[in-house]
């Protein structure tokens, strides 16, 4: 009988340690498993933050382009009533170039430019015909593309093309026209 449940004794030893072995073998693929999961995880992390940080900068320029078409709405509507002091708002401090005689200059120029030419073109408006083609570079400038009708009286009108030019804080620094069949 001793020998009997020496045997015994073996045998169930050797199932534990057996037991005990596969316990030790399938925690550690149970943790390669885990270890390929947290892997991927991260992975699918890092794409998720890098798809994060692009939507949030096409949010940012599209926000800015909602900005810069309302700025070019009030531009036009200020133009159309030839509202100098308020158009004196939208402009950088220092013009680059304003329509096809002024270059370089003090936005104060640029007032006076318009008043002057607002009191001998008293019936002068601008219609937008569709939508501003606004784009945006990567320093920060901008520009909107507009196209309209320009009439100095109701009789005398001519299609035209204006490019608005914006710094990085949304300050209209140059505008130029340019006749559309040309």
């Amino acid at each position: 009988m001793n020998v009997r449940a020496s045997r015994l004794r073996i045998v169930g030893l050797f199932l534990i340690v057996f037991a005990f072995a596969l316990f030790i073998y399938f925690t550690s693929k149970q943790q390669e498993h885990i270890d390929v999961q947290q892997t991927q995880i991260s992975q699918k992390d890092a794409v998720i933050d890098e798809k994060s940080v692009q939507l949030e900068k096409v949010s940012v320029v599209q926000n800015r382009e909602n900005d810069l078409a309302e700025i070019v709405t009030q531009y036009l509507s200020y133009r159309n009533d030839h509202d100098v002091d308020s158009l004196d708002a939208l402009y950088a401090d220092k013009i680059e170039r304003y329509m096809k005689f002024l270059k370089d200059c003090p936005k104060a120029e640029v007032m006076k430019a318009d008043k002057k030419y607002w009191k001998e073109n008293p019936k002068d408006s601008f219609t937008l015909a569709g939508t501003p083609a606004i784009t945006i570079s990567d320093g920060g400038a901008a520009k909107a593309i507009i196209n309209g009708r320009n009439c100095r009286t109701p009789n005398t009108c001519v299609d035209l093309l204006m490019q608005i030019n914006f710094d990085p804080e949304n300050k209209i620094n140059a505008v130029r026209g340019y006749l559309a069949n040309s």
